[in-house]
Protein backbone atom coordinates (compact mmCIF):
# COMPACT_ATOMS: atom_id res chain seq x y z
CA UNK A 1 0.00 0.00 0.00
CA UNK A 2 1.47 4.02 -0.91
CA UNK A 3 1.18 6.04 1.41
CA UNK A 4 0.26 8.69 -0.87
CA UNK A 5 0.04 8.48 -5.00
CA UNK A 6 2.84 7.44 -7.14
CA UNK A 7 4.80 5.86 -4.89
CA UNK A 8 5.97 2.90 -6.89
CA UNK A 9 3.82 0.39 -5.04
CA UNK A 10 2.63 -1.56 -7.63
CA UNK A 11 5.87 -2.54 -8.91
CA UNK A 12 6.93 -3.67 -5.55
CA UNK A 13 4.02 -5.82 -5.48
CA UNK A 14 4.72 -6.93 -8.79
CA UNK A 15 8.79 -7.89 -7.44
CA UNK A 16 7.29 -9.66 -4.48
CA UNK A 17 5.16 -11.90 -6.26
CA UNK A 18 7.57 -12.56 -8.72
CA UNK A 19 9.88 -13.71 -5.84
CA UNK A 20 7.09 -16.08 -4.17
CA UNK A 21 6.71 -17.74 -7.45
CA UNK A 22 10.32 -18.94 -7.45
CA UNK A 23 9.07 -21.72 -4.78
CA UNK A 24 5.42 -21.90 -5.12
CA UNK A 25 2.87 -21.37 -7.07
CA UNK A 26 1.84 -17.02 -6.61
CA UNK A 27 -1.01 -15.02 -8.05
CA UNK A 28 -0.92 -11.11 -7.90
CA UNK A 29 -4.19 -9.22 -7.57
CA UNK A 30 -4.82 -5.68 -8.70
CA UNK A 31 -7.22 -4.31 -6.23
CA UNK A 32 -6.11 -0.73 -8.14
CA UNK A 33 -9.43 -0.78 -10.10
CA UNK A 34 -9.82 2.70 -10.76
CA UNK A 35 -6.44 2.95 -12.81
CA UNK A 36 -5.06 1.11 -16.25
CA UNK A 37 -4.97 -1.88 -15.04
CA UNK A 38 -1.86 -3.86 -13.51
CA UNK A 39 -1.61 -5.64 -16.99
CA UNK A 40 -0.15 -2.86 -18.44
CA UNK A 41 2.40 -2.00 -15.89
CA UNK A 42 3.86 -5.32 -16.62
CA UNK A 43 3.37 -5.15 -20.51
CA UNK A 44 0.84 -8.07 -20.46
CA UNK A 45 -2.37 -6.05 -21.79
CA UNK A 46 -2.44 -7.63 -24.91
CA UNK A 47 -2.31 -11.12 -23.70
CA UNK A 48 -5.81 -13.26 -23.28
CA UNK A 49 -6.91 -14.81 -19.90
CA UNK A 50 -9.74 -13.89 -17.35
CA UNK A 51 -9.46 -9.59 -15.78
CA UNK A 52 -11.91 -8.81 -12.95
CA UNK A 53 -14.67 -7.89 -15.49
CA UNK A 54 -14.82 -11.65 -16.12
CA UNK A 55 -15.44 -12.27 -12.24
CA UNK A 56 -18.43 -10.14 -11.57
CA UNK A 57 -20.62 -13.38 -10.61
CA UNK A 58 -17.63 -15.59 -8.72
CA UNK A 59 -19.69 -15.56 -5.48
CA UNK A 60 -19.69 -18.28 -2.44
CA UNK A 61 -17.04 -21.07 -2.69
CA UNK A 62 -14.37 -19.70 -5.19
CA UNK A 63 -12.29 -22.76 -6.25
CA UNK A 64 -8.77 -21.67 -7.63
CA UNK A 65 -8.56 -24.01 -9.80
CA UNK A 66 -11.27 -22.41 -11.89
CA UNK A 67 -9.44 -19.42 -11.95
CA UNK A 68 -6.05 -19.59 -11.92
CA UNK A 69 -5.42 -21.41 -14.89
CA UNK A 70 -7.13 -18.85 -16.72
CA UNK A 71 -5.08 -16.02 -15.79
CA UNK A 72 -2.01 -14.33 -18.07
CA UNK A 73 0.78 -15.15 -16.77
CA UNK A 74 4.34 -13.01 -15.95
CA UNK A 75 7.26 -13.72 -14.39
CA UNK A 76 5.56 -17.31 -14.02
CA UNK A 77 3.25 -15.36 -11.54
CA UNK A 78 -0.80 -15.68 -12.83
CA UNK A 79 -1.95 -12.18 -12.38
CA UNK A 80 -5.53 -11.39 -12.07
CA UNK A 81 -5.78 -7.45 -12.94
CA UNK A 82 -7.88 -4.80 -13.95
CA UNK A 83 -9.26 -4.21 -17.58
CA UNK A 84 -8.93 -0.58 -18.90
CA UNK A 85 -11.20 -1.22 -21.62
CA UNK A 86 -13.57 -2.46 -19.00
CA UNK A 87 -13.28 -0.21 -16.08
CA UNK A 88 -16.23 -1.86 -14.40
CA UNK A 89 -15.49 -2.97 -10.66
CA UNK A 90 -16.07 -6.06 -8.87
CA UNK A 91 -18.44 -6.19 -5.82
CA UNK A 92 -16.52 -5.78 -1.97
CA UNK A 93 -18.37 -9.43 -1.78
CA UNK A 94 -17.02 -10.62 -4.82
CA UNK A 95 -13.44 -9.14 -4.33
CA UNK A 96 -13.56 -11.13 -0.84
CA UNK A 97 -14.87 -14.42 -1.99
CA UNK A 98 -11.97 -14.47 -5.16
CA UNK A 99 -9.29 -14.13 -2.36
CA UNK A 100 -10.22 -16.40 -0.17
CA UNK A 101 -10.44 -19.02 -2.99
CA UNK A 102 -6.97 -18.26 -4.42
CA UNK A 103 -5.73 -18.55 -0.69
CA UNK A 104 -7.51 -21.77 -0.08
CA UNK A 105 -6.02 -23.30 -3.29
CA UNK A 106 -2.57 -23.38 -2.07
CA UNK A 107 -1.40 -20.58 -3.83
CA UNK A 108 0.61 -16.88 -2.58
CA UNK A 109 -1.38 -14.16 -2.96
CA UNK A 110 -0.21 -10.55 -3.45
CA UNK A 111 -2.37 -7.76 -3.20
CA UNK A 112 -1.96 -4.11 -5.28
CA UNK A 113 -4.75 -2.43 -2.79
CA UNK A 114 -5.10 1.19 -3.56
CA UNK A 115 -5.57 3.77 0.40
CA UNK A 116 -9.33 4.32 -0.84
CA UNK A 117 -9.74 0.46 -1.60
CA UNK A 118 -8.18 -0.19 2.03
CA UNK A 119 -10.51 2.50 3.55
CA UNK A 120 -13.44 0.52 1.69
CA UNK A 121 -12.87 -3.27 1.36
CA UNK A 122 -12.08 -4.11 5.49
CA UNK A 123 -12.24 -7.57 5.30
CA UNK A 124 -9.59 -7.57 2.49
CA UNK A 125 -7.18 -6.57 5.47
CA UNK A 126 -8.67 -9.24 7.94
CA UNK A 127 -7.47 -11.90 4.94
CA UNK A 128 -3.79 -10.58 5.17
CA UNK A 129 -0.69 -12.39 6.73
CA UNK A 130 0.67 -8.79 6.18
CA UNK A 131 0.69 -5.61 5.12
CA UNK A 132 3.42 -3.55 3.30
CA UNK A 133 3.33 0.53 3.62
CA UNK A 134 5.83 2.06 1.11
CA UNK A 135 6.76 5.63 2.26
CA UNK A 136 8.37 8.22 -0.14
CA UNK A 137 10.67 9.88 1.71
CA UNK A 138 8.65 13.06 1.27
CA UNK A 139 6.54 15.43 3.35
CA UNK A 140 3.68 13.66 1.99
CA UNK A 141 4.53 10.28 2.09
CA UNK A 142 4.89 11.06 6.03
CA UNK A 143 1.78 12.90 6.60
CA UNK A 144 -0.25 9.98 4.39
CA UNK A 145 1.34 7.37 6.43
CA UNK A 146 0.50 8.74 9.31
CA UNK A 147 -3.21 9.16 8.22
CA UNK A 148 -3.30 5.20 6.98
CA UNK A 149 -1.61 4.02 10.15
CA UNK A 150 -4.45 5.67 12.30
CA UNK A 151 -7.00 4.66 10.13
CA UNK A 152 -7.37 1.53 7.71
CA UNK A 153 -4.50 -0.28 9.13
CA UNK A 154 -4.95 0.77 12.86
CA UNK A 155 -6.10 -3.03 13.62
CA UNK A 156 -3.71 -4.75 11.46
CA UNK A 157 -1.20 -7.23 13.25
CA UNK A 158 1.46 -6.93 10.86
CA UNK A 159 2.66 -3.68 8.95
CA UNK A 160 6.33 -3.23 7.94
CA UNK A 161 6.81 -0.09 6.57
CA UNK A 162 9.03 0.47 3.21
CA UNK A 163 11.02 3.52 2.52
CA UNK A 164 10.52 4.75 -0.92
CA UNK A 165 12.19 7.51 -3.10
CA UNK A 166 10.44 10.93 -3.71
CA UNK A 167 11.16 13.13 -6.43
CA UNK A 168 11.69 16.48 -4.52
CA UNK A 169 11.78 14.45 -0.79
CA UNK A 170 14.54 15.81 0.93
CA UNK A 171 14.33 13.27 3.93
CA UNK A 172 16.67 10.32 4.82
CA UNK A 173 15.14 7.23 5.50
CA UNK A 174 16.00 6.84 9.19
CA UNK A 175 13.80 10.76 9.18
CA UNK A 176 10.76 8.47 7.62
CA UNK A 177 11.15 6.20 10.30
CA UNK A 178 11.77 8.91 13.30
CA UNK A 179 8.49 10.23 11.94
CA UNK A 180 6.31 7.14 12.26
CA UNK A 181 8.39 5.60 15.28
CA UNK A 182 8.55 2.59 13.39
CA UNK A 183 11.28 0.47 12.80
CA UNK A 184 12.05 0.20 8.92
CA UNK A 185 11.62 -3.02 6.81
CA UNK A 186 13.74 -1.74 3.80
CA UNK A 187 14.50 1.00 1.78
CA UNK A 188 14.20 1.37 -2.20
CA UNK A 189 16.29 3.70 -4.22
CA UNK A 190 15.44 5.59 -7.09
CA UNK A 191 16.01 3.40 -10.33
CA UNK A 192 14.86 6.16 -13.61
CA UNK A 193 15.61 2.08 -15.69
CA UNK A 194 12.43 0.52 -13.76
CA UNK A 195 10.16 3.47 -15.69
CA UNK A 196 12.24 3.12 -19.17
CA UNK A 197 11.74 -0.85 -18.55
CA UNK A 198 7.61 -0.43 -18.27
CA UNK A 199 7.37 2.19 -21.09
CA UNK A 200 8.83 -0.55 -23.32
CA UNK A 201 6.62 -3.27 -22.12
CA UNK A 202 8.56 -5.24 -20.19
CA UNK A 203 7.35 -4.87 -16.52
CA UNK A 204 9.43 -3.38 -13.98
CA UNK A 205 12.46 -6.20 -12.84
CA UNK A 206 14.90 -5.38 -15.24
CA UNK A 207 18.24 -6.88 -13.61
CA UNK A 208 19.22 -9.81 -11.17
CA UNK A 209 20.93 -7.46 -9.17
CA UNK A 210 18.49 -4.67 -9.05
CA UNK A 211 17.22 -3.52 -6.06
CA UNK A 212 14.03 -3.75 -6.27
CA UNK A 213 14.50 -7.65 -6.67
CA UNK A 214 16.88 -7.97 -3.44
CA UNK A 215 14.27 -5.76 -1.53
CA UNK A 216 11.74 -8.18 -2.49
CA UNK A 217 13.58 -10.72 -1.90
CA UNK A 218 14.38 -9.83 2.03
CA UNK A 219 10.43 -9.17 2.48
CA UNK A 220 9.32 -12.18 1.06
CA UNK A 221 11.52 -14.10 3.37
CA UNK A 222 9.95 -12.13 6.29
CA UNK A 223 6.49 -13.11 4.95
CA UNK A 224 7.61 -17.12 4.80
CA UNK A 225 8.46 -16.61 8.59
CA UNK A 226 5.72 -15.14 9.67
CA UNK A 227 2.97 -17.50 7.60
CA UNK A 228 2.42 -20.41 9.96
CA UNK A 229 1.93 -17.78 12.84
CA UNK A 230 -0.34 -15.42 11.12
CA UNK A 231 -3.50 -15.47 9.98
CA UNK A 232 -4.43 -15.05 6.41
CA UNK A 233 -3.37 -16.13 3.21
CA UNK A 234 -1.98 -12.93 1.39
CA UNK A 235 -0.05 -10.02 1.36
CA UNK A 236 -0.94 -6.55 0.34
CA UNK A 237 1.38 -3.98 -0.71
CA UNK A 238 0.64 -0.46 -1.58
CA UNK A 239 3.82 0.08 -1.04
CA UNK A 240 17.74 1.03 5.55
CA UNK A 241 20.01 1.33 3.09
CA UNK A 242 21.80 -1.27 5.29
CA UNK A 243 18.66 -3.64 4.58
CA UNK A 244 16.08 -5.01 7.41
CA UNK A 245 15.63 -3.31 10.55
CA UNK A 246 13.68 -6.58 11.84
CA UNK A 247 10.40 -7.56 11.57
CA UNK A 248 7.31 -5.84 14.12
CA UNK A 249 4.36 -7.63 15.04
Amino acid sequence: MGARGGAGASCLAAALAAESARARQSVLVDLDLGGGGLDVLLGIENDGGLRWPDLGAARGQVAADDVVPLLPTWERVSVLSGDHRRPEAPSGEVVVDVLRGLGAGGANVVVDLPRAAAAREVQVLGLCTVVVLLVPCDVAGVAGAHAILGGPLREVAVVWVVAGPAASGRLAPVEVAAALDRPLSAALRADRAIGESVERGFGPLIARRQRLRKVAAELWLGVEELAPEAPGDAVVVRPTEGGLGGWRR
